[in-house]
């Protein structure tokens, strides 16, 4: 899997798989896709490494390092790939089929709160991004779907992990409707803190 810039060309496709990752080699395309998307949204760029970290340093409720929390972080981060033949050829698809099409990314970080004294496990939601060239056709919606979807029964391959019941964000007050257009609601943040002497 890979990511190129398709610089002045607009894909023309209008269905478009998701599916995670398959392995850590796929992570470094992910990364320059979302710092190409995220560019021009921050004052300052985000650099690909940022997203890159968002990989490396994710924690799951497996064996750090172990072949299932590998598997555990790659099933939660998905990505949005041209589905019909035409458009992966026009993206300049590879022998695999695949190309360069990642057109659309959502990430699903496995946390857990407390409440009312309970531990609950929640999916906290990241690294949205919509190439430019396919943007209003839905397909943020699409991501978000497949990753509510797969929180609702996802569990760590190991087993024992819970389903996830809750899910969060932070985002900007423009893309808000997108998010309450899926059931997301504004929620207000207490903090707490003490100062460490």
């Amino acid at each position: 899997l890979k990511f190129r810039l398709r610089q002045g060309r607009a894909c023309m496709a209008t269905k478009f798989a998701i599916r995670s990752l398959n392995s850590e080699g796929e992570v470094d395309a992910l990364a320059a896709f979302c710092a190409h998307c995220f560019k021009d949204k921050k004052p300052i760029a985000p650099p690909q490494c940022l997203f890159r970290g968002h990989y490396d340093w994710d924690v799951t409720d497996c064996e750090p390092g172990s072949d299932a929390d590998t598997a555990t972080k790659l099933s939660l981060r998905l990505v949005a790939l041209a589905a019909d033949a035409d458009a992966a050829a026009d993206a300049g698809a590879d022998a695999d089929g695949l190309g360069d099409g990642i057109h659309g990314t959502v990430t699903v970080f496995r946390r857990q709160l407390w409440i009312c004294g309970r531990p609950v496990a929640i999916g906290g939601v990241g690294d949205v991004c919509v190439d430019p060239g396919v943007r209003g056709r839905g397909l943020a919606k699409q991501c978000l779907r497949e990753a509510l979807a797969r929180m609702a029964d996802a569990s760590a391959p190991e087993g024992g992990a819970p389903r996830m019941v809750l899910s969060g964000l932070h985002c900007a007050p423009q893309v808000a409707p997108l998010y309450a257009s899926l059931g997301w609601r504004p929620a207000r943040l207490v903090l707490r803190w003490r100062t460490l002497e």
